[in-house]
């Protein structure tokens, strides 16, 4: 029935009349300002991580967890302990040895809090904004998240290397170091039989002990920092001409010699 109407109205003309068209312009600015608002939001934000992913940010945290939907009490405790923590260090204590011994990271009993190389998109937001806003060496927080209270010490910055395609070949070995010792001689091996002429794809197949990738000759999806084990990355970001292969490199899941195929830097924002 209100179709007909409608109908009607317009077969009547009344759609064309000045105070129905002055009505309807005014119903669609209200409807749209919502969009409109949210669409330049997006288009700020995207602009944000854009020019944040044109650099990479070393940095290292202590987190103190705290749960997102616990009770006040709890999220002071947890608040004012990574404050605590927080005047310790500017008084003079080791990040790291703080680190070890009071961040609820299960890593960083390992790794004394430390993050390696990371960029835009990569760690929640709040973290983000916290290490891009924040200058080396100077330490940040307490920076709440969904994981609780963060103290974060910025390390260093750097231009974005951009990505990289990479392949690789690894052969897994042991902790001790005859294990160890024995797989980097078989990985040296491969490497004389490649620089001799044998063919990438036919040692992958033979010898490589990544079951994922040697099927297809090794290679792995694009990367970029943050995404492999440091070791892995730094070598294989060293590479410059296509085609080349470095010296076996040891990493924790074992030794890998990886050959590079291609290199990008960041596309341009569209």
């Amino acid at each position: 029935n209100f179709r007909l109407k409608v109908k009607e109205a317009k077969a009547q003309g009344k759609d064309q009349t000045l105070e129905f068209k002055e009505e309807f312009e005014g119903y669609k600015k209200q409807l749209a300002e919502p969009y409109l608002t949210q669409t330049q939001i997006n288009e700020e934000m995207v602009r944000e991580a854009y020019d944040r992913l044109g650099q990479e940010v070393s940095a290292a945290h202590i987190l103190v967890k705290s749960d997102p939907d616990g009770n006040p009490e709890d999220t002071l405790k947890a608040y004012q302990k990574a404050l605590s923590i927080k005047k310790r260090i500017e008084k003079g204590e080791e990040f790291e040895a703080l680190a070890k011994t009071m961040s609820d990271d299960p890593s960083a009993r390992q790794n004394g809090g430390y993050l390696g190389y990371f960029t835009a998109l990569q760690m929640v937001y709040p973290f983000e904004s916290a290490v891009y806003e924040s200058d080396i060496n100077k330490i940040a927080g307490p920076v709440k998240t969904r994981f609780g209270y963060h103290i974060i010490k910025v390390l260093d910055k750097r231009p974005a290397r951009g990505q990289v395609l990479a392949a690789h070949i690894m052969i897994r070995s042991g902790t001790d170091s005859t294990s160890s010792q024995i797989a980097r001689n078989k990985a040296l091996s491969i490497r004389e039989n490649i620089m001799s002429g044998a063919d990438w794809n036919e040692q992958c197949k033979l010898y490589s002990e990544d079951m994922r990738t040697k099927p297809n000759g090794g290679q792995l999806q694009w990367f970029g920092s943050g995404q492999l084990v440091p070791e892995f990355e730094n070598a294989a970001f060293s590479l410059q001409t296509s085609g080349e292969i470095t010296e076996p490199v040891k990493t924790r899941f074992g030794w890998h010699l990886i050959k590079l195929i291609d290199k990008k830097g960041l596309a341009p924002i569209d």
